[in-house]
């Protein structure tokens, strides 16, 4: 699980990750939606819920790091949708395969994600795009596709649009830092 040191909307966060010991993660953008300290709220204890039931758990172990992202964003994407918040956190392997933290909710346009290691997150909005150099609000290496460049990892999104949960990668040497309207996935999974 992720835990954030610090955060500071539109700088670096700080973050802990206790799975692996790693220190210092790196804001993860996207667009906004609305979000509030009344939203974050309720969407913990929604994410809680869920833990709890054990549709989320970082002890369920995949043969792919595309099939962990696959279902923690199926799942996380919706709600960050339904409550205008960004979540995110690493996915890992050890001997018995691939895992994700449990989520850590951001705010409206962002969320701590380790950096280093393999990132998942979701956007509230606008589709399946990663954000980069000309994101409105972004600084040099804050957006997603700088974060790809500068940790050499991939990194997953998820966006519940249309009605239906969009899931891509934007992977190392095929995650344009520039782009108008926002950088297009690697691959699209789902």
């Amino acid at each position: 699980m992720l835990r954030k040191a610090a955060y500071a909307l539109g700088k670096t966060v700080v973050s802990y990750n206790v799975v692996s010991g790693a220190c210092c993660s790196q804001k993860v953008s996207g667009p906004g939606g609305g979000g509030s300290t009344g939203s974050q709220s309720a969407f913990q204890k929604e994410l809680n819920g869920l833990v709890s039931d054990g549709v989320l758990s970082k002890h369920h172990s995949f043969k792919s790091s595309d099939a962990a992202a696959v279902e923690v964003l199926s799942v996380t994407a919706p709600l960050s949708k339904k409550y205008g918040l960004e979540v995110g956190g690493s996915i890992w392997k050890d001997k018995k395969g691939w895992h994700y933290t449990t989520p850590e909710i951001g705010s409206a346009t962002g969320v701590g994600v380790a950096g280093g290691y393999i990132g998942y997150h979701t956007h509230t909005s606008d589709g399946l795009k990663f954000s980069n150099a000309f994101w409105p609000r972004m600084g040099a290496a804050t957006h997603d596709a700088g974060m790809v460049s500068r940790y050499n990892q991939p990194l997953y999104l998820g966006v519940h649009y249309g009605g239906n949960t969009l899931i891509g990668v934007c992977s190392p040497g095929s995650c344009s830092a520039t782009g108008r309207f926002g950088t297009s996935l690697s691959r699209v999974l789902q």
